[in-house]
């Protein structure tokens, strides 16, 4: 086949098996042919004939129709292999630079999908590894907290269909356990293989504020039912802990709500204030009414959130007061109502996206690869003593008063977070203290090295899988596809920028504005017209040009519409010529 493509021809078998092997070329008009035939060691084969010698046709020039599939897959698997997202387009080019030959567009979409399901296993598959996996979970991490649900099919009697997945290794819930503090983000994202699925994810922030893994899950949807199997598997990881202030921050999605009532009603509850302000920019427009939804949002003391409200009142009048109010209790979404014993003031869920977006493409990948990679400002200031431990710190033209003895400044950012903020910094400062013996134990080094004491042990390939005979076969979920192309690009938010190829302003060379090239400008002023203007605002210079250019086109249209006179000896003249 390689020689067929380096000489750029194809061939019809005409006869193949154990023993003999003819072809003809693909031309109806080439006359070529060969025949070959085994020896008799059994091994060797010998062309016993070709004639003629050369072909009689032209050959072919770009499309080989016995580039097939397989062929192409097998020559560009090690680049698929090193960039699995490449494109269609990319992958046909290099088959033209390396064979001379192009493939149809369905052949490199069919090659790219052949040459994946090699690399990374098949789709089908990999849903009925899924038993042996978590078996094998659970005897390389004893602890691990693993489990999968089937449905039985409607349409085959005993064939069983993939439901849902849950994961916690032994690692992330006794290290979150162990230093982490009671604040756990939920999100769900769609994966967009062949089957679909979401993705539901719960994760946590260690003493250093970075993200820690807590449990995952695979679910056909994303509904009451789900969330509420999710969350009670949530509560088993952490109902034997001796806290009970957890809390969930999560976006307004479908049925997290109601799932919490229902499996476990004593955790406290925060809203995901970037969801928020997506429906705000949507009825109040602006940056300032934006601004001020964020200063209400992030004030850490009731002074400051009543003074942000205010403002967002008279910018907004009674209909904005009215949107808050529908939002339900402040203590969701503003950061001075948090439960100070959560020590966290997160009222974003920015580090459950952050833990989805390391997925990248393997939300395309088979849903064995994805579980398999999800397991791989201080300013001056100035402090005054009013007695032992009380203090009166003046930042500005505000004041915030202060206790080091019971760790409570009046901005309330230091009782949310338990971290000195700057005003308590600044007393410390003065009273000769340590700020780092004040720090609560959650951000201490030792308890940072409580939450990765544990480890999540390496599971083998699957082909050094014991072969367990009592596990069921799962088969993949009914297939649901929606309208038109899969979409891989994400939604844009409300106000944000749409992705463009350029990524500059454009300005005119012309006239000096932005927005356009001097190709396409409109007749604004040039750089010298602008200094000969002097001082004049550019709008006054501009309309002085435009009613100068009016007038001038308003005399020329005037002059030319005026009846020319003639002379009469001229026009004797040139007839006589005619004549002549």
């Amino acid at each position: 086949m390689d020689y067929c493509v380096q000489e750029g021809f194809a061939i019809n078998v005409l006869w193949a098996d154990k023993t003999r092997y003819t072809a003809t070329c693909y031309a109806a008009c080439c006359v070529w042919r060969i025949h070959s035939s085994r020896l008799a060691d059994g091994i060797t084969w010998a062309i016993k004939k070709i004639e003629p010698n050369v072909h009689t046709c032209g050959g072919l020039e770009t499309y080989n129709p016995i580039c097939t599939v397989k062929w192409g897959a097998m020559k560009l698997l090690e680049d698929i292999r090193a960039n699995p997202d490449i494109p269609g387009k990319a992958l046909n080019e290099l088959l033209f630079q390396r064979y001379g030959v192009y493939m149809r567009k369905s052949s490199v979409y069919n090659l790219k999908n052949y040459a994946v399901e090699k690399l990374f296993g098949g789709y089908d598959q990999s849903y009925a590894d899924i038993p042996a996996y978590i078996k094998i979970l659970c005897e390389t991490n004893p602890d691990s907290k693993a489990y999968f649900s089937s449905v039985e099919s409607e349409s085959l009697p005993r064939q069983l269909l993939f439901d849902k997945i849950f994961i916690s290794f032994t690692a992330m819930w006794k290290g979150f356990l162990a230093g982490c503090r009671p604040l756990i983000g939920v999100d769900g994202t769609h994966l967009k293989g062949n089957y679909g699925g979401i993705l539901l994810s719960a994760v946590a922030l260690d003493a250093n504020n970075e993200i820690f893994p807590l449990a995952y899950a695979v679910v056909s949807v994303e509904d009451k039912e789900n969330w509420s199997w999710f969350f009670w598997n949530l509560y088993n990881l952490v109902k034997d802990s001796s806290r009970g202030d957890w809390t969930i921050i999560s976006n307004k999605q479908k049925g997290i709500d109601l799932a919490l009532m229902d499996v476990w009603p004593t955790a406290k509850r925060r809203y995901c204030c970037r969801h928020i302000s997506r429906n705000y920019k949507k009825q109040f427009a602006g940056p300032l009414m934006y601004i001020l939804f964020w200063r209400a949002c992030n004030a850490t003391s009731q002074f400051t959130s009543r003074k942000a409200m205010e403002k967002l009142k008279e910018s907004g009048g009674d209909s904005v007061m009215a949107w808050f109010a529908e939002l339900g209790d402040s203590s969701t979404w503003s950061k001075h109502r948090f439960d100070p014993n959560v020590c966290n003031d997160s009222n974003t869920s920015n580090f459950v996206e952050s833990f989805n977006s390391t997925l990248g493409i393997d939300r395309c990948r088979p849903i064995m690869k994805a579980l398999k990679n999800i397991s791989k400002d201080t300013i001056s200031c100035k402090a005054y003593m009013s007695k032992p431990g009380e203090y009166e710190i003046h930042e500005g033209k505000s004041h915030f008063p202060l206790s080091l003895n019971n760790k409570i400044c009046s901005c309330g950012a230091w009782q949310i977070s338990d971290i000195p903020c700057r005003h308590a910094i600044r007393a410390m400062v003065h009273a000769k203290i340590d700020p780092h013996t004040v720090v609560l134990a959650w951000y201490s080094v030792r308890t940072y090295k409580q939450s990765y004491s544990h480890h999540i042990n390496p599971l083998p390939d699957k082909e050094q899988w014991p072969a367990y005979a009592d596990l069921p076969i799962i088969m993949p979920p009914t297939l649901k596809r929606g309208v038109g192309r899969p979409c891989r690009n994400r939604r844009r938010e409300e106000g944000e920028d749409k992705k463009g190829k350029r990524t500059q302003t454009v300005k005119c060379k012309k006239c000096g504005c932005l927005g356009h090239n001097s190709r396409t400008c409109k007749g604004g002023l040039t750089e010298k017209e602008k200094r000969a203007a002097g001082g004049e605002p550019v709008l006054v210079r501009h309309l002085k040009v435009r009613d100068q250019s009016n007038a001038a086109k308003a005399a020329k249209a005037a002059a030319t519409s005026q009846p020319t006179e003639v002379n009469d000896s001229q026009f004797s003249l040139s007839q006589s010529q005619s004549q002549v």
